[in-house]
């Protein structure tokens, strides 16, 4: 199951614009129990913006760094 952080990471960034059609997919697909991390990755390489938000949040963690 996807944890719930990388909802919080979806739904509380508000520097970048995503477009509704990839948000509503990704709350869909995150609600799904069945849910697979590659499934969550198809969604996100297709919205610019919500990669770049991804991105930016793992390179946070990866240099310990606060968003």
């Amino acid at each position: 199951m996807v944890d719930d952080r990388i909802r919080q990471l979806v739904t509380t960034s508000p520097r970048l614009a995503t477009p509704p059609a990839a948000y509503f997919r990704l709350c869909q697909v995150l609600d799904d129990p069945t849910c697979t991390g590659m499934r969550v990755a198809q969604i996100v390489r297709t919205d610019p913006s919500l990669t770049a938000r991804v991105l930016r949040v793992s390179n946070s963690a990866a240099y310990n760094q606060k968003e």
